[in-house]
């Protein structure tokens, strides 16, 4: 769950940095374990790419153009 009212994305020449808080004092299940869900920070380069850093976790995106 994203606060989206408080979202933030700085636009750079080939890249970008996102800030995404969460509802304060939501909690997630991640595995067995539970957590309290923290800000995320995306830094991202264009055309394709972003990194989704959390507490405790990180994910990568890469977009396909064309792909299903």
């Amino acid at each position: 769950m994203i606060e989206y009212t408080k979202y933030t994305i700085e636009n750079l020449e080939r890249a970008f940095f996102a800030i995404q808080p969460a509802f304060p004092g939501l909690q997630v299940q991640i595995g067995s374990r539970g957590r309290s869900a923290g800000t995320g920070f995306l830094p991202g380069i264009y055309p394709n790419f972003m990194i989704n850093a959390y507490e405790g976790v990180m994910d990568t995106n890469l977009w396909c153009p064309g792909r299903g």
